[in-house]
């Protein structure tokens, strides 16, 4: 367990897991790569090889002209999952999409709240599951000046399939955009990664990994991605809420945990319950977390640019925490 304090006692901070090495908002943990047997496999395995900077940007670099993908026709409108796939929808509400059934499904956030993340693993039982058996990543990026280019740009090379091809022009249904394979994943797996451009400005990146001849799941995944979310979808879980640790002091029996996703670098603390004043000035880095182990009914105050905002520890024995720009918000965690 890591080390904490009661709440009039500074915790320590880490990193939110999602964010990648290369961007410089934080250095990840890696937290979220052990959750779910890496079910957010298409970022964090790729964000936790040991490649260096340099490596990385060598393995990535194109030095070939694209080539040019026929377009595929599709018979099933949007939002249909096609057969031997379910519906499932990110935990905010934010888009669906079909993954194959019997995989696991969760969903976090990439380079902070507004790029969300719906990931499914084939084998959530295996470390290297994700590469070796089958995976699917969807990432929503909807921040400004976003192209399908720079998209894959971001994306760190991985160690795991590490023979990179040079980016070709891809097009599927009215889907056209930018593809970049990597080969020499296990047991002949390769690892797929497609970026499109939204009528809206935005880039939908649809990544996992595939066999060559069966680019199906990241197909399927494009054809049935839809900005919102049906009753008959299935809202998986938040990721980063996934197996908090439970207090083991009495005296504080309820673990508390923040994640930081506001965007902009700011403070929190513990609110005196008699001068409605908080007792600390406290640290929270865009990106990063902190948990506090707490009472029912204590207060922790978050000064957000938009004004503070507080959350109230409830008795649920571990508790979520999301920081946004709109004040903080709760989520499932666990199995819940």
């Amino acid at each position: 367990m890591e080390p904490q304090s009661p709440p009039n006692q500074p915790p320590t901070s880490t990193p939110v897991p999602t964010e990648s090495k290369r961007w410089p908002i934080v250095v990840a943990t890696g937290l979220v790569g052990l959750l779910a047997g890496a079910a957010v496999g298409w970022f964090v395995p790729d964000l936790i090889d040991d490649d260096t900077a340099d490596d990385v940007a060598a393995e990535t670099e194109i030095t070939a002209p694209p080539e040019t993908v026929a377009p595929v026709e599709t018979t099933l409108p949007a939002g249909t999952p096609p057969p031997g796939t379910v519906l499932v929808a990110h935990h905010d509400g934010t888009f669906q999409v079909a993954v194959p059934e019997g995989w696991e499904a969760t969903s976090t956030y990439f380079m902070v709240q507004e790029n969300p993340t719906l990931s499914a693993i084939a084998d959530p039982t295996s470390d290297d599951g994700y590469y070796a058996a089958g995976g699917l990543g969807v990432n929503h990026l909807a921040t400004s000046g976003t192209t399908p280019e720079s998209a894959l740009d971001a994306l760190p090379a991985s160690s795991r399939c590490p023979d990179i091809e040079p980016r070709e022009d891809y097009a599927h249904g009215s889907f056209v955009g930018r593809i970049e394979r990597a080969s020499g994943c296990a047991n002949g797996y390769e690892l797929w990664r497609i970026a499109v451009p939204l009528e809206d400005g935005s880039v939908l990146v649809v990544a996992g990994a595939v066999l060559s001849d069966d680019p199906k799941v990241l197909n399927d995944a494009l054809d049935t991605f839809a900005p919102v979310v049906e009753e008959s979808a299935e809202v998986v879980r938040y990721a980063d809420c996934m197996e908090i640790e439970e207090s083991d002091d009495p005296s504080f029996p309820y673990t508390m945990k923040a994640f930081n996703y506001s965007g902009a670098d700011i403070t929190y603390g513990y609110v005196d319950p008699g001068t409605g004043q908080p007792t600390e000035d406290l640290e929270l880095l865009a990106g990063f977390n902190i948990f506090r182990f707490s009472r029912e009914g204590d207060t922790y105050r978050f000064n957000l640019p938009a004004g503070p905002a507080d959350y109230v520890v409830t008795s649920e024995p571990t508790q979520c925490v999301l920081v946004t720009p709109d004040g903080v918000s709760t989520r499932p965690s666990s199995d819940g």
